[in-house]
């Protein structure tokens, strides 16, 4: 565990709660199948008076593991074992994007472990997809320059304008103008399908929704193209653990 202004964080237990995020999921969409009400004797649904729906998918925020600095096998073991736990959803599709922490992993071993299987969007983990009829998905890898990742050969290659509010710390993570190209297409594709968009990103772009030392690199950027496109509705990020 790690204290944290008189928090303590369990990190050692995060397994074993993803475990049973898992087998609640499971369980609710099981009920979904029989057309039954939870009845105590499986594991608690995650919403056992409405079990109507199954859950499709879900979608996690990066970070997925907390890492361990400087070793690439511990933490590339880790990933394994909450790759593992997801993988025994069954009718619910995971979505991955990049965090900080995954960057713990060199990206060899980790963009083909959470991307592989995708066969659309860049194996660096920029994507997007239709979740319903006009409405679209973008996730974005924040995490694709980090200064503190274990392979940060692209650490130096920083991109953030000089009217970023951030300043350069090790958790640090930009888009790239590459991937800001990409989001703009997206963006902009989306505004001619008249598609609602809600983008996903470990990193969040706006001082209220977190400390100003914890947001993108390159906020100011991905902002302006938000500005300009008035469908989307949501920017969804983790990162700040105390949030904004």
């Amino acid at each position: 565990f790690v204290k944290d202004k008189g928090r303590t964080l369990m990190y050692a237990d995060a397994l074993a709660k993803l475990t049973r995020m898992v087998a609640s999921i499971n369980s609710h969409n099981e009920l979904v199948r029989e057309g039954a009400v939870w009845d105590g004797s499986t594991p608690s649904p995650l919403n056992s008076a409405d079990t109507s729906h199954p859950i499709a998918f879900l979608l996690q925020l990066g970070d997925l593991i907390d890492g361990h600095e400087g070793d690439a096998v511990r933490s590339e073991t880790d990933l394994d074992a909450a790759l593992e736990a997801l993988d025994e959803l069954r009718g619910t599709r995971v979505y991955h994007l990049v965090g900080n922490h995954c960057r713990s992993v060199p990206t060899a071993k980790l963009y083909p472990k959470l991307f592989g299987k995708l066969d659309y969007g860049d194996a660096r983990g920029w994507y997007d997809f239709a979740p319903a009829a006009r409405w679209r998905f973008i996730v974005l890898n924040g995490a694709l320059i980090c200064r503190g990742a274990i392979d940060h050969s692209d650490a130096g290659n920083c991109e953030a304008s000089a009217d970023d509010t951030t300043k350069r710390n090790p958790w640090d993570g930009e888009l790239g103008s590459e991937q800001l190209d990409y989001f703009a297409q997206a963006l902009e594709t989306a505004c001619v399908r008249d598609e609602t968009v809600v983008v996903f990103c470990h990193y969040p772009v706006a001082l209220k929704a977190a400390r100003e030392r914890h947001l993108l690199a390159d906020a100011s950027h991905a902002l302006r193209l938000l500005d300009t496109f008035e469908h989307v509705l949501a920017w969804f990020a983790g990162h700040d653990h105390r949030g904004g």
